[in-house]
């Protein structure tokens, strides 16, 4: 679900920046989703 999201959030021209990535990788820690790929996803930015 989190790669999904983050495909078409970087398919949109959205680039992550490092206070968003952190403040969604807490979002998706609290509801327990895996958090690495979208840490990865961050660093394509």
């Amino acid at each position: 679900m989190a790669l999904q999201m983050t495909d078409v959030m970087l398919r949109l021209g959205f680039v992550p920046s490092e206070a968003s990535c952190s403040l969604m990788l807490d979002g998706l820690r609290k509801r327990g989703l895996v958090e690495e790929a979208f840490r990865l996803a961050c660093q394509l930015g």
